[in-house]
C-alpha cells in the first residue's frame, strides 16, 4: 500500500463519506473539524512514524491529501 493509499484510508476511517482524494481545502470547507484533525495527527504519528510539532499543525499542512503527504515526507527525512 502506498503512503497516499494509507493516508486516504486513515482519513476515511476518521470521516467516512468525505472525498479526500479530490477535495482541495479540507479545513476551509469544514470537512475536517478540530477533533478530526487531532485524531488524524495522532494516527499519522503512529502509522507513518513521524514526529509532528506545533509548528507543523497549521491549516496549510492539512488542506488536502497532497499537502498532508508533503508534510509527512518532509518529516520522514
Amino acid at each position: 500500500m502506498t503512503d497516499r493509499e494509507t493516508l486516504l484510508q486513515l482519513l476515511q476511517d476518521i470521516c467516512p463519506g468525505v472525498d479526500f482524494a479530490h477535495e482541495q481545502d479540507l479545513v476551509r470547507d469544514g470537512l475536517l473539524q478540530s477533533l478530526d484533525l487531532v485524531t488524524a495527527v495522532a494516527e499519522m504519528i503512529d502509522v507513518f512514524g513521524v514526529k509532528l510539532t506545533a509548528v507543523d499543525l497549521v491549516p496549510e499542512n492539512f488542506r488536502s491529501v497532497d499537502t498532508m503527504l508533503d508534510m509527512l515526507r518532509r518529516k520522514k527525512r
